[in-house]
């Protein structure tokens, strides 16, 4: 995709993308943005990168990096825990569990750029944290949230939007602070770096645009499902659901629910197959392996978002929390921005784990601002051994969503469940891989 496009070529290798290929008047094109592709120019003058797959090391180098940054982040906060225990724990979680441990090790095309997204994200709140809402806020690098957003626009739409969604509510935020307009010699200096932003963000789509009209003749469409050939003759119902229920549709609410938090599809009747079997046939293109839930992988963070929602509705919303804390309105428009990718997510027509990464910034962001609000000596000695125990909770759910997610990818419709399991079993055997 790299080499094309230094040809000017928007196309790719059917060989490059596999069955994700989306097809245009007889040529293929991939469903992700360029960025992925222009970060090869790194490795261009050491490979021969029509015979050389990078992907694994680029996986790898951008998990290692989100984790870094997370963690980075988590420090940054108020409430973060003093006592060494707890802080080696949250390192070690931060690492080995959630995202994007358990996704580095599927790498491949279309994974790379979930990670990319990933990371993109990760930075963005780690900005957003330092410049708005830490305790050394200085109020600045909005066009560098803007870049990031732009970035991720170009990798995964998706992702991107969230972002974007993000810089618009710092934007309103800021310039209609206190929740009226201001008087416009005050508004300037808000104004002023809004506009940049704006324009910054605005030149990363325009990009955007620019690719999508040369990929599809259309700069708003950016992936039409219609258009993946070889999906749709290899697992034709898919266009069938696709038609009769739409990409997103919230009778899927409910499963999508119980994907991403109670996977219930994980157990199987006498048959072998998912007991929601019935429903996967009718609604949707189907759920991939392996089964998981944010509860166990992030059982950390969602611990933290359950007390601090708890303590905000107590309060009555406004009121601070423990640790004396409000919550700012840039803070609370992030939180707002973050969620309507992840409800979409949740009514769309095909699940897998690599979607995980639309919950990321609202899942994060809200476990900081628990870590900010929340904490103090107070909070972790009274929840020292709770916080350790659900950091091994979240550390082992993790390796074995990793361990089963070597198993094939694709919907589970027709697999054999009890199958399934036993070879994720047989790859503890030596040679079981």
């Amino acid at each position: 995709m790299f080499l094309r496009l230094l040809s000017g070529d928007f196309a790719i290798d059917r060989s490059v993308i596999g069955d994700e290929a989306y097809v245009r008047a007889g040529r293929t094109y991939a469903y992700f943005g360029i960025v992925p592709a222009l970060a090869r120019i790194v490795f261009w003058p050491f490979l021969d990168l029509r015979t050389t797959s990078v992907s694994s090391i680029v996986c790898t180098v951008l998990a290692f990096v989100t984790s870094c940054v997370n963690f980075a982040t988590l420090q940054l906060s108020q409430g973060f825990p003093k006592q060494r225990a707890l802080r080696q724990g949250l390192l070690f979680c931060t690492f080995f569990a959630g995202l994007p441990f358990y996704l580095v090790a599927r790498h491949s095309t279309y994974v790379e750029s979930a990670l990319w997204a990933l990371m993109f994200a990760a930075i963005y709140i780690h900005v957003f944290v330092k410049g708005f809402a830490g305790a050394q806020a200085t109020g600045r690098g909005l066009w560098l949230l803007a870049a990031l957003a732009g970035l991720c626009l170009n990798t995964r739409v998706t992702t991107g939007l969230t972002l974007s969604l993000g810089v618009s509510a710092l934007v309103l935020s800021r310039v209609w602070e206190g929740g009226k307009p201001p008087r416009m010699r005050e508004a300037a200096p808000a104004l002023r770096t809004s506009l940049v932003a704006c324009a910054v963000l605005s030149l990363f789509l325009m990009l955007a645009f620019f690719v999508n009209d040369r990929r599809w003749g259309n700069f708003l469409e950016f992936a039409d499902l219609k258009r993946q050939t070889f999906q749709i003759h290899a697992h034709p119902e898919r266009l069938t659901i696709l038609l009769k229920y739409g990409l997103f549709n919230p009778d899927r609410l409910a499963f999508g629910l119980q994907y991403y938090f109670l996977p219930v599809w994980g157990l199987f009747g006498p048959d072998g197959h998912s007991v929601l079997n019935p429903f996967m046939l009718q609604q949707m293109h189907g759920a991939e392996f392996p089964p998981s839930s944010f509860f166990l992988t992030d059982a950390v963070y969602v611990w933290m978002i359950g007390l601090w929602l708890l303590g905000v509705i107590r309060r009555g919303g406004a009121a601070p929390v423990e640790a004396g804390r409000r919550e700012s309105a840039g803070s609370l428009g992030q939180i707002v921005a973050f969620a309507p990718v992840p409800l979409l997510m949740l009514t769309h027509i095909y699940m897998a784990l690599r979607y995980r990464i639309e919950f990321f910034p609202l899942l994060f962001f809200a476990a900081w601002l628990a870590f900010d609000r929340l904490g103090s000596d107070a909070f972790w000695r009274r929840r020292q051994w709770v916080a350790l125990a659900l950091v091994a909770v979240s550390v082992l759910a993790s390796v074995l969503t990793l361990w089963l997610g070597y198993i094939a990818m694709g919907p589970t419709t027709e697999l054999n469940f009890p199958h399934a399991y036993q070879h994720a079993l047989s790859l503890l055997s030596p040679g079981g891989a």
